[in-house]
């Protein structure tokens, strides 16, 4: 390749699902297995919600993919938390993909600074930082936080 031919650009990979949008330009892609996972949820507890509310009829099924809808809408909730703070840090965000349980906001680099690696990670339930035991001592996954118990007075 010599210098006078242009570089060739990086196109957008596909999504690897249905594009449901763009928030903040990120765009959002609901994978298949989303579907299959929405129909189980809505026959578990369609069912369900029969025993509980028999008046219901068949609107029970109605009321069970809103449980899906609300199931995958939390998730969407949770990885646009992990978008914005990558964007807050000027990180570049490739997309965010629903998946079958879950999502993923791919995000293309790494942080430079501690303080941006530590804001994303800190929106998931289950970082360590997030844990009740390390909110006022430093607390890793290899060193657990004190108990009560172990510390004595000085």
């Amino acid at each position: 390749m010599n210098q006078d031919e242009p570089k060739p650009q990086r196109t957008e990979e596909p999504g690897g699902g249905i594009l449901m949008g763009r928030p903040f330009g990120v765009p959002v892609y609901v994978a298949p297995s989303w579907f299959l996972v929405a129909a189980l949820i809505t026959w578990v507890f369609g069912d369900q919600i029969e025993r509980v509310l028999p008046e219901l009829g068949a609107a029970r099924y109605l009321v069970s993919l809103f449980f899906a809808v609300a199931f995958y809408a939390s998730v969407l909730v949770h990885e646009l938390a992990h978008t914005i703070a990558a964007l807050r840090f000027k990180l570049p965000v490739r997309r965010i993909q629903l998946q079958f349980f879950g999502g993923v906001s791919e995000i293309e680099k790494e942080s430079e600074t501690p303080a941006a690696s530590s804001s994303s990670p800190s929106s998931a339930p289950s970082s360590p930082s997030s844990s009740p035991a390390c909110s006022t001592s430093p607390c890793t996954p290899s060193s657990p936080a004190p108990s009560p118990a172990s510390s004595s007075p000085a």
